[in-house]
């Protein structure tokens, strides 16, 4: 084992390096919210999406949802509505997250206060 040691370190060192910082720098980006688009997408999904899929967001009301979130939401979305694509005619929205999350959750808590399925 002691002669191969030499030969791991020289060779695999600088790979196994790069691909854990590469891990890391992916998963700190994902960790951070989503953007105003995405938000915008999502109170799309949630007017067209099934009641499975407003229950699981409705969960999350008030909460800042990360990209990871995001992007299973939008798993789940394709899943349950059998969707090919995510509704790409939502326009660019000028406002920031902050707003944009307020304006989900607004929609999230009009619908449910109305005595429908969330």
């Amino acid at each position: 084992m002691s002669k191969y040691l030499p030969w791991i370190k020289r060779n695999l060192g600088l790979p196994l390096l790069m691909a854990s910082i590469t891990a890391i720098t992916l998963g700190i980006y994902q960790a951070r919210e989503a953007t105003a688009t995405q938000y915008a997408v999502l109170e799309q999904m949630y007017l067209d999406g099934t009641p499975e899929f407003r229950a699981a967001l409705a969960e999350l009301v008030d909460e800042p949802l990360s990209r990871w979130t995001y992007f299973g939401l939008s798993r789940a979305y394709w899943e349950e509505t059998r969707a090919l694509a995510l509704p790409h005619d939502v326009p660019a929205p000028e406002i920031d997250s902050a707003t944009a999350r307020r304006a989900l959750w607004d929609t999230v808590r009009q619908r449910t206060s109305r005595g429908r399925v969330p």
